[in-house]
């Protein structure tokens, strides 16, 4: 992953996510996943990071994202851009790691869902421009 940044394979954008498991069978499943993942020039994606952890909280996306970001940074400077939903552990995480990085933008997808969630299905529609 890094030598594929480093040879300029994967465009300057992360995205990252939280997702919770499901129990399989008797087990029962606990905590969340993260993900985070870049693009390439094809819009194929590549895995920068999985892990395992509870609840989304300012410490857990700190744990998560410390490596990466110091990896990004160290290649691309501010010069990055990151995705993901609105929750606000993710981006405490990033102050905390990049003081001074403001290239983060909500995914539109989980923006829609919101808009969705709290106003409907006329208000999703109105934000997609349908």
């Amino acid at each position: 992953w890094v030598r594929a940044i480093n040879g300029g394979y994967l465009l300057n954008l992360l995205f990252v996510d939280a997702t919770s498991s499901k129990g399989m069978g008797q087990r029962e499943s606990w905590g969340k996943y993260y993900l985070g993942n870049c693009i390439d020039g094809n819009y194929k994606s590549h895995i920068g990071f999985i892990g395992h952890g509870q609840k989304e909280s300012d410490d857990s996306w700190y744990i998560m994202l410390k490596e990466i970001l110091g990896i990004c940074y160290e290649i691309y400077g501010n010069d990055f851009d990151i995705f993901s939903d609105e929750h606000v552990s993710i981006r405490n995480a990033i102050a905390k790691i990049l003081p001074d990085f403001q290239r983060w933008s909500a995914c539109v997808k989980h923006r829609e869902g919101n808009v969705y969630k709290y106003f409907g299905q006329d208000a999703a529609n109105a934000y997609r421009g349908k």
